[in-house]
């Protein structure tokens, strides 16, 4: 069975180095297994707004596939996932 594994860091920038400061995990299992990650709102600017990242798990296969996504964007140096509102 194929199975892919993702992960989501969030860096940090303090003192003039780079550390992670946060993380997520992320993973899928079936014939048409993946994972993948897209930017899905942007920061082109320094006052734009904040960006958004959209993790997609496929699942399955053989009858029974499915698929998943969440969206993330950061507050306070951890990461966080968005809801419906």
């Amino acid at each position: 069975m194929r199975s892919f594994v993702g992960a989501l860091f969030l860096l940090a920038h303090e003192r003039g180095s780079w550390r992670i400061a946060d993380v997520m995990r992320f993973s899928a299992a079936g014939k048409y297994a993946g994972v993948s990650a897209k930017l899905t709102a942007g920061a082109y600017r320094s006052d734009a707004m904040t960006p958004v990242i959209t993790i997609e798990e496929s699942h399955g296969g053989r009858g029974y596939a499915y698929q998943v996504s969440a969206s993330f964007t950061f507050s306070s140096s951890k990461l966080k996932r968005l809801e419906l509102e």
